[in-house]
């Protein structure tokens, strides 16, 4: 008699776990779906566009060759490959959120903070090669290499500290820009998994 009660009441207790079990993944599946298959969509986006562009560049660089003024042309088609595997490691870590490996919950914890940090070293390196980009131009000016970079010449004739507050103005409206677009396209739904994560504390 107290064997059958006992084993009723492991049944139940197994039972109960179960079900917690299932409650958390179930809840969490809910919390984040909607922001992953919104990065899911804008991602694979990029996947589609970010080739394209390249293909774009090559033939823009190879007739450019032809003036003279294809520095930048070649630049970004060198930066773009970077930015393609960026985006499918990416992907692999928004599909990696669908599905849930040992402890839900820190499972879930890990990848979430992972795509975050992911996403935000993403924006400062793309603010980084920005900045690149513009001392490279001041560089060519100093070793006047004007023919490089067509429209360069009106630039050179601008003074230096005329010419510093240019490069301020035009990498602070490229902050303000990258900034908006990026809590545009990804930003909103990484916070919506922070608020999730947050949730989870």
């Amino acid at each position: 008699m107290e064997l059958d009660v006992l084993k009723n009441n492991w049944k139940t207790i197994s039972v109960n776990v179960d079900q917690n079990e299932f409650d958390i993944i179930s809840a969490t599946r809910k919390g984040i779906a909607s922001p992953l298959d919104a990065l899911k969509k804008r991602t694979k986006k990029q996947l589609m566009i970010l080739p394209a562009l390249f293909v774009f560049l090559i033939i823009a660089g190879i007739n450019a060759n032809k003036t003279g003024n294809s520095f930048f042309i070649w630049v970004a088609a060198a930066i773009l490959p970077v930015m393609i595997i960026y985006h499918f490691f990416n992907l692999k870590l928004i599909n990696g959120l669908e599905t849930f490996n040992g402890p839900v919950k820190k499972d879930i914890e890990m990848k979430i903070r992972k795509l975050i940090k992911s996403n935000g070293r993403y924006l400062i390196a793309t603010r980084f090669l920005f900045l690149l980009l513009i001392i490279s131009s001041e560089v060519l000016l100093r070793y006047n290499r004007v023919d490089w970079i067509q429209g360069l010449d009106l630039l050179a004739k601008i003074d230096f500290p005329l010419r510093l507050c240019i490069y301020a103005a035009i990498f602070g409206f490229h902050y303000l820009i990258s900034e908006y677009t990026f809590n545009k396209y990804f930003g909103q739904y990484l916070k919506k998994l922070k608020d999730v994560l947050a949730e989870m504390q």
